[in-house]
Parts: structure tokens; C-alpha cells; sequence
């Protein structure tokens, strides 16, 4: 699945085109096409932590940190949080799921 994140670490914001998909242990992000800023991030599902997001009416979004790097999914109609947050209440313990 596509969508756009907000990724966050001590450098700033930075905006990815994203695809997103799992392994049997981890969140993958991958840009779709190479001509696109670079991001490749293997998130580790354990160790990730769901952080609380301020609501917005224009669209909805999701947070989850992982090595001092909050990762923001932002859903533009693509269905993108539904199916992460479905897919990590399956596959994990520790997430407090809303």
C-alpha cells in the first residue's frame, strides 16, 4: 500500500512516498520508485511504540516511534491506517490499539 509519511528525528521533518508492507517481524517503507528521496526503513514490530496524534479534520493520521524517529502515516482516502492498525493488532502484543 501507498501513502505519505511524516518521518521526525532530531534533524527535523522530513516528507517520504512511502509503500508500505510487513515481513514476519517488521514494518517495511520503501519509496516506490526509484527517482524519489531514498528511504528504506526495516521497523522492527516489537519495538515499536504507538504514539498519541492531535486530531485533524482535513485527514487522519497515526504515529508510532521506533529508535527515537517518530513515523506519522497519513491517510489521503487510501485506507492506509485501518490496515496498519488491523495488521498490528494482529501481529503484535505490546501496541495499545485505539
Amino acid at each position: 500500500m501507498n501513502t505519505v509519511i511524516e518521518m521526525t528525528d532530531q534533524f527535523g521533518l522530513d516528507y517520504y512516498y512511502v509503500t508500505v508492507t510487513f515481513t514476519a517481524d517488521a514494518l517495511v517503507l520503501q519509496n516506490p520508485a526509484s527517482n524519489l528521496r531514498q528511504l528504506n526503513c526495516r521497523l522492527p514490530m516489537d519495538e515499536l511504540v504507538e504514539e498519541p496524534v492531535s486530531p485533524q479534520f482535513w485527514t487522519t493520521k497515526y504515529s508510532l516511534s521506533y529508535d527515537k524517529i517518530l513515523y506519522t502515516f497519513v491517510d489521503y482516502g487510501t485506507g492506509v491506517i485501518p490496515y496498519l492498525k488491523q495488521y498490528l493488532r494482529q501481529h503484535t502484543q505490546q501496541l495499545g490499539h485505539n
